[in-house]
């Protein structure tokens, strides 16, 4: 019966998650009712008693945002395989020129960080941040271009910047 029950939770907690790559339709088949992030176009966010899990989209999903109200049982790598669709997350240093590259609001020396690669995707893993008891950043290289974007697009937005600054009419 126990493990009838275990196989149960395995089931549905693995019909929830999404996949890096995944299409908007896709992540509220899986997730139902989600919430707009304001301020981040194209982000959504779903919650459930002790997890929440944000998406950004680039037209697919590029970043998952994991945060674990309650310690996970799991692993590190079987989180970020079972949230990510990919398979094979091996751990890397944190001197790596990609951590920093990949994620740079975030430091090395903070505790407990931990930086891992599967496949051309990225992962930061942050024990204890903020409320979370464990989060997780998951991401492409797709997302840092949309960051990139949205951070040019907001400068050229300020006051006394004009977005063809630089060049000739």
């Amino acid at each position: 019966m126990r493990v009838l029950l275990s196989l149960t939770f395995v089931v549905l907690a693995t019909s929830a998650i999404a996949d890096i790559g995944a299409s908007a339709d896709s992540v509220k088949e899986k997730y139902g009712a989600m919430a707009e992030i304001k301020g981040v176009p194209t982000s959504y966010a779903f919650r459930s008693d002790d997890l929440m899990v944000e998406f950004v989209f680039t037209p697919s999903v590029s970043r998952i945002n994991v945060f674990f109200l309650k310690t996970p049982q799991d692993t590190p790598e079987a989180l970020l395989e079972r949230f990510s669709g990919r398979s094979g997350w091996k751990r890397r240093p944190l001197d790596d020129p990609e951590f920093g590259r990949q994620f740079p609001d975030h430091r090395a020396t903070d505790s407990g960080n931990r930086f891992y690669l599967a496949d051309e995707v990225y992962a930061l893993v942050k024990p204890d941040s903020g409320g979370a008891k464990l989060m997780l950043l998951i991401q492409t290289s797709d997302f840092l271009r949309y960051l990139n974007e949205l951070r040019k697009n907001k400068k050229m937005a300020q006051p006394g910047i004009r977005a063809n600054a630089g060049t000739r009419p």
